[in-house]
């Protein structure tokens, strides 16, 4: 988010594709404590060692994968669903009355999975790119 943030200070037009490229948004409104800034993003993947392990959208958190499932998973359960304004510790899942939330949800999971990647279902994401790197002198 540096670069179109600093691009959009310094007046520097920024290509809308190119933000696309390095999935970065211009923060500058957040930073400078505008007014009624909006949130810069309202989607968020979250990943430990390679692993999808969750998707978050606003307030809602779609779990996916924890490591401790592979000792104890909820019974017959793909998804757990929390609610982070009212449940900020997950300790209440909400699956079972929100199945239109999950479906919405785990549309925009795939998604992001086909993008980023995932070792659990052994998929390499096809907008992953090289780490960037700084040469020393």
């Amino acid at each position: 988010d540096w670069l179109p943030t600093f691009a959009d200070i310094a007046g520097v037009p920024f290509d809308k594709k190119a933000m696309e490229m390095i999935d970065g948004v211009d923060i500058w409104p957040l930073i400078s404590g505008a007014k009624d800034a909006p949130a810069p993003r309202q989607d968020f993947c979250y990943y430990r060692e390679g692993r999808f392990q969750a998707y978050r959208r606003g307030e809602w958190k779609l779990l996916m994968y924890r490591p401790d499932w592979e000792i104890e998973k909820p019974e017959n359960k793909d998804y757990m669903l929390f609610n982070l304004d009212s449940d900020p510790q997950e300790k209440s899942n909400l699956a079972d009355q929100h199945p239109d939330l999950i479906e919405e949800l785990s549309k925009a999971a795939d998604k992001a999975r086909r993008e980023l990647g995932d070792v659990i279902h052994n998929r390499r994401g096809r907008a992953v790119r090289k780490a960037g790197e700084v040469a020393m002198p």
